[in-house]
């Protein structure tokens, strides 16, 4: 019997002709764990192995696929995957080719949403002191939002009510569908390029909770965060919590809760001031009252020690009055007595030796001086 000899690449083209052309390797549905995930970012491509506890295959997942798988692969991650079997004739090895796959008990999206939360949480996306604070009363408004739905005339209305004043500026967006994330994200950078805006809503006027998905997208959450100006989420739905919710500087429930949050309501805030102003004069007017009765207290007790202190010196003077009145010498001259002066020296004259004959002297008595010779 002549076999036909073979070369080594005659046997792989054959055998990968039978595998692409087998009904059943060219449809397959796997269910195995994920080992060894490698990413490769020049390609494009992914690589890993699936495997259960008796064997195991290699995988792959073209560039063009990936797009359509919603979550990112993890090692020990249980996948259920579609795909070919695709023959490698440079080393003879055979792998599953993959064109879509999810996870096992939980949805793609699920995941894929819990994977996309801990990456941003991870980055600090989340912090509140990353945080922009809102404007204490904004002048202008910028609303992103579809203009013909409900939301921007929930807005509208509630801003316009709260204070006449303000300036409400729509920046249309589609916020549902495939083309939502790229055009919310538009939005907002377009919203970033008022001047004169000086807040921005995002709004959507209620929906089904998978309808959520541009709230959920990574690029739409970038935009948010990397907004000059502070941004308030606000998608119409209080139970279900969005990425656009968590990065967003403030949260509302809904539209219409968004404009109360961030437009004041004047005529509130004018009764606030006005209570404020009142409390405020109460309480000069009674910090006056009390100012004036401590000065009038302190006045009268300054009133008292003063006439106290007079009081004692004018009794220390009467008495130095009294007491100098009886040093005075004029005081015994109206007894009688009379007090002789020399006239030349001006000197008291005590003794009879102190004068001679011829000199002048001067006596004085009550009322009155005699002038004499001396003998």
């Amino acid at each position: 019997m002549n076999q036909k000899t073979l070369t080594v690449s005659q046997l792989t083209k054959y055998i990968k002709s039978l595998m692409t052309n087998d009904m059943v390797l060219s449809g397959l549905i796997v269910k195995g764990e994920i080992s060894n995930f490698k990413e490769y970012k020049m390609g494009g491509t992914w690589y890993f192995t699936l495997k259960d506890e008796l064997a195991q295959i290699r995988c792959v997942i073209f560039a063009s696929v990936i797009p359509k798988i919603k979550f990112k692969p993890e090692d020990g991650m249980t996948i259920i995957a579609r795909g070919k079997i695709g023959v490698f004739e440079k080393r003879g090895e055979y792998n599953l080719q993959v064109f879509f796959m999810e996870p096992e008990g939980v949805g793609a999206e699920a995941l894929a949403l819990e994977q996309l939360k801990k990456k941003l949480l991870a980055e600090g996306l989340f912090e509140e002191s990353r945080k922009k604070t809102l404007p204490s009363f904004p002048k202008t408004v910028g609303v992103v939002t579809s203009p013909s739905g409900a939301a921007v005339h929930d807005v509208i209305t509630v801003a316009k009510r709260r204070d006449p004043s303000v300036q409400i500026i729509i920046i249309p967006a589609i916020v549902q569908g495939m083309a939502g994330p790229p055009s919310v994200i538009k939005a907002i950078e377009n919203g970033n390029n008022y001047d004169q805006v000086e807040v921005l809503i995002i709004a959507r006027g209620g929906g089904a909770s998978e309808e959520l998905a541009v709230f959920n997208d990574e690029g739409v959450a970038r935009a948010i965060a990397n907004s000059r100006i502070p941004v308030v989420s606000a998608v119409g739905h209080e139970v279900d919590v969005t990425i656009a919710d968590l990065v967003a500087d403030k949260r509302a429930p809904t539209p219409s809760a968004a404009a109360e949050l961030t437009v004041p309501d004047r005529e509130s805030f004018a009764r606030s001031v006005q209570y404020y102003l009142d409390n405020l004069k109460d309480s000069l007017l009674d910090i006056v009252k009390e100012i004036r009765q401590r000065i009038e207290s302190a006045m009268e007790e300054l009133k008292e020690e003063l006439l106290h202190k007079l009081e004692k010196k004018k009794d220390r003077l009467s008495h130095a009055v009294e007491r100098l009145e009886l040093l005075n010498p004029l005081l015994i001259l109206k007894r009688g007595y009379s007090v002789t002066i020399a006239q030349g020296t001006g000197k008291v004259v005590t003794s009879a030796r102190q004068v001679k004959s011829g000199d002048r002297i001067e006596t004085r008595v009550e009322k009155g001086t005699i002038e004499s010779i001396v003998e």
